[in-house]
């Protein structure tokens, strides 16, 4: 019965030692994985947020053209009835 306890509770090479060891391997494997994945979408975030500035820029840039277009297109009415 000593001998059976003794493999079971032994520090360096018992069950109860195998078994804590292989949790703790598994259990910083997840770790590193959770840090690769954050890392990874830490780096999509700020991939994103360059892509939605962009738009932003783009966005005003074609409001603008827009707004330009149409002044041009409201006064064309105006030229018309001048040349006349």
């Amino acid at each position: 019965m000593s001998t059976q306890l003794d493999s079971l509770i032994n520090a360096n090479k018992g069950t109860i030692a195998y078994r804590n060891n292989t949790n703790q391997d598994i259990t910083d494997d997840i770790n590193d994985q959770i840090e690769i994945k954050e890392t990874r979408l830490e780096n999509l975030e700020v991939s994103l947020r360059k892509q939605f500035a962009n738009l932003e820029v783009l966005l005003s840039s074609l409001q603008a053209q827009m707004d330009y277009l149409g002044a041009q297109l409201n006064s064309l009415p105006s030229l018309y009835m001048a040349s006349k």
